[in-house]
C-alpha cells in the first residue's frame, strides 16, 4: 500500500541574511532554491516544493518586479508517495543562495540524506 509523506528542509538564517522564495521575482538573476531527488521507482513527487514561513515581498530600487524573500526561518515541504515496498533514505542535492542587503554569496550545492524511520 502506498504511504504519502511529507519532508521538510528546515531552515534558520543568522540576522541579517536572507534565502530567495523559490518564485522570487525580481530581475531574473535571483537564485531560487531548488531541490533535486534521486530516481527511484519506489518514489514519486506529488506537486512543486511549497514554502511555509513569513515571506517578505519588496520594491528594490532598480528591479523591475518585486522579490520575495525570507529572514528567520523558513520550511520548505516536499510531498512524496513512497510505493511498493520500504524505503530507508531519501537522498538527493539542493542548491540555494543567501543574501544580505549589500551583498549575495555564491550559490550552494549541497547533498541530502533523510532517513526514514517508521
Amino acid at each position: 500500500m502506498p504511504l504519502i509523506m511529507k519532508l521538510f528542509f528546515h531552515l534558520t538564517l543568522k540576522d541579517g541574511w536572507h534565502i530567495w522564495s523559490v518564485n522570487p521575482g525580481g530581475d531574473g538573476y535571483e537564485i531560487a532554491p531548488s531541490f533535486v531527488f534521486d530516481r527511484s521507482d519506489k518514489l514519486i513527487l506529488k506537486g512543486k516544493i511549497k514554502e511555509q514561513g513569513k515571506a517578505v515581498t519588496q520594491k528594490i530600487e532598480g528591479m523591475p518586479k518585486p522579490v520575495t524573500y525570507y529572514n528567520g526561518k523558513v520550511d520548505f515541504v516536499q510531498t512524496i508517495t513512497v510505493k511498493n515496498g520500504e524505503v530507508k533514505q531519501i537522498t538527493g542535492e539542493h542548491q540555494y543562495q543567501v543574501c544580505s542587503e549589500n551583498i549575495c554569496l555564491p550559490p550552494r550545492t549541497r547533498r541530502f540524506v533523510l532517513d526514514v524511520k517508521g
